[in-house]
């Protein structure tokens, strides 16, 4: 017997001072205590390295929720920015100008 489990996607998109990352249960059970974890690092001389982490109570099967870092990103330079929702994980880069955040 096959037990259902959720499924997660997600998502990161630039911004002005902050990353948009977008989680969705793409499962058809409920996702609970969902750990995630948001890191950034690079930039000119390797001086962004900004991370953090919180604990997402529940996330429906079908829904769609949005992560935030309670840090503002400002910076120069390329970066990289890794995302963890339970066990997936998501990779990106980018490019950060100031406090504009483009992701590639």
């Amino acid at each position: 017997y096959h037990h259902p489990l959720p499924m997660l996607m997600i998502n990161i998109t630039g911004g002005f001072l902050k990353l948009h990352v977008k989680v969705t249960n793409i499962g058809s059970i409920n996702a609970t205590n969902l750990t995630w974890n948001i890191q950034v690092k690079g930039g000119v001389f390797h001086r962004v390295n900004i991370s953090d982490a919180e604990v997402l109570a529940n996330l429906p099967a079908g829904a769609t929720t949005s992560l935030a870092m309670s840090k503002a990103l400002f910076g120069l330079g390329r970066i990289t920015v890794s995302v963890t929702v339970d066990s997936v994980t998501k990779d990106a880069e980018g490019f950060l100008f100031g406090p504009f955040i483009s992701i590639s």
